[in-house]
C-alpha cells in the first residue's frame, strides 16, 4: 500500500505496518470475497473506516484495537437487532441506545427503554439458533448467503414458493423438536408455531 503522507514512525511501528501491509489482501481477493454479507450497510462503513485509518498510518497503529472492537460489538448487535427482519430484504441499520451507569432513563427517554440493552439481549439469543438452522440451509460448495438473501431465493425459486416455505418450516419444526430433546429450549420455546 502506499501512503499518501508519510508519518514519522519509530522502527518497531515501521515494522508492524510493514508486517500489516504483507497480510493485506485487496478488496475481492480474499477467502470470503465471494460470499455475500449479512449487513452490506456495515461493510460499507467498515471498509471506509479503514480505508482512512490506512492513509493515517500513525493514526491507524493508535486505533486500530479501538476501531476492531466497536466493528466486532456493531457487527454482532445489528446482526441481533436484524435477525427479525429477515423478510424485509436487506437489513438496515438499527438504533441502539445505551445510557451510562450513573443515569437513570426516566419516562421522557422512551428511546432507551424500547430500543436499549434489554431489546438487544432479548435480540442476542436468537442468534446461535438462527443462524446454525440457516448453517443447514446452505447449499454445499456455493458461496454461504444470508437469512435474508434465501428467504428471497426461496420466493424466487418458483411458482410454488408456498410449499417450500412449508417445506422449511416443517424443517425448522423438527430442528426446534431435535433441539428440545438435547436440552436446548431457550430458543424453542419462544419461536414453536411461529411460521416464517
Amino acid at each position: 500500500m502506499e501512503y499518501p503522507i508519510q508519518d514519522k514512525l519509530n522502527f518497531i511501528e515501521q515494522q508492524m505496518l510493514n508486517k500489516l501491509n504483507e497480510k493485506i489482501k485487496l478488496l475481492g481477493k480474499g477467502p470470503f470475497s465471494e460470499e455475500q454479507p449479512y449487513l452490506p450497510y456495515l461493510v460499507t462503513c467498515f471498509q471506509s473506516d479503514l480505508a482512512f485509518l490506512a492513509e493515517h498510518p500513525q493514526y491507524l497503529l493508535q486505533e486500530l484495537t479501538n476501531t476492531l472492537r466497536l466493528y466486532a460489538f456493531s457487527w454482532c448487535a445489528q446482526l441481533a437487532l436484524n435477525l427479525d427482519n429477515w423478510q424485509d430484504g436487506e437489513p438496515q441499520s438499527k438504533s441502539l441506545f445505551f445510557i451510562l451507569d450513573t443515569e437513570k432513563a426516566s419516562s421522557e427517554r422512551d428511546q432507551i427503554k424500547r430500543f436499549g440493552y434489554k431489546w438487544f439481549a432479548r435480540q442476542s439469543e436468537k442468534l446461535f439458533p438462527i443462524l446454525s438452522a440457516l448453517e443447514v440451509l446452505q447449499i454445499k460448495g456455493d458461496k454461504k448467503r444470508p437469512l435474508w438473501q434465501v428467504y428471497q431465493d426461496c420466493l424466487n425459486f418458483s411458482d410454488n414458493s408456498s410449499q417450500l416455505l412449508q417445506d422449511l418450516n416443517n424443517y425448522l419444526q423438527e430442528f426446534i423438536e431435535k433441539t428440545r430433546a438435547f436440552g436446548i429450549e431457550v430458543y424453542a420455546s419462544r419461536y414453536a408455531g411461529r411460521s416464517f
